[in-house]
């Protein structure tokens, strides 16, 4: 196997395992290995999947404030 194929497939699993099972994957990642690709894949998944449901979690604060500001704007109306 080459080694960006080692790192796909250690990216996906880190981005599943952080998924599913955020405190194993924390336990995993902050062990180090540099060298090995498919550990720097696991790190590279699960910092994706955190960066995904951060942003996730800005789209739901935003949808909460447009409905806050059209509500007020109803109110305004009446």
């Amino acid at each position: 196997m080459e080694k960006d194929e080692f790192f796909t497939k250690g990216f996906n699993f880190g981005y599943l395992l952080a998924k599913h099972e955020p405190k194993l994957s924390d336990k995993i990642t902050k062990r180090t290995n540099p060298d090995n690709q498919f550990f720097q894949g696991l790190v590279w998944g699960k910092k994706e999947f955190e960066k995904e449901l951060v942003k996730d979690k800005e789209m739901e604060i935003q949808n909460i404030r447009d409905k806050k500001a059209k509500g007020k704007d109803l109110d305004r109306e009446i």
